[in-house]
């Protein structure tokens, strides 16, 4: 998309039809169909305002989806997170260089406890 290539895919679960919208910037279509798919290419190659508009279209999707973009995405998400933990530490009166003992460090990463803290409670 990112080169104006027009995509004609498959409506399977894999994120897909979040990116092309059928219609507007590429084609969606069913497992299997071989007959649309066809249909639809050779639409693509008999009409040429077609192909050029449905390229464009898809490469102004590809905009949204740049390294540089994704970059951003990822520190803004950095940054927030860490004001959310700054903000809950102050809310519970622990400063940013509260040492916390070695008896209350764990050995297995936030994400892990959290996700076992939800299989317990949803088993109980």
């Amino acid at each position: 998309m990112a080169h104006g290539v027009v995509p004609v895919v498959t409506r399977i679960e894999s994120g897909n039809t979040q990116l092309v919208r059928d219609g507007e910037n590429g084609f969606v279509l069913p497992v299997g169909d071989t007959v649309s798919f066809a249909a639809r290419l050779e639409s693509l190659a008999s009409d040429r305002e077609a192909l050029a508009a449905f390229g464009h279209a898809a490469w102004e999707t590809s905009k949204q989806y740049s390294i540089e973009k994704m970059a951003d995405n990822y520190s803004a998400a950095f940054t927030e997170v860490a004001q959310r933990v700054s903000a809950r530490r102050e809310r519970e009166g622990v400063g940013a260089n509260y040492p916390v003992m070695n008896s209350c460090r764990s050995k297995y990463p936030f994400w892990l406890r959290r996700i076992k803290q939800r299989v317990v409670t949803l088993g109980s």
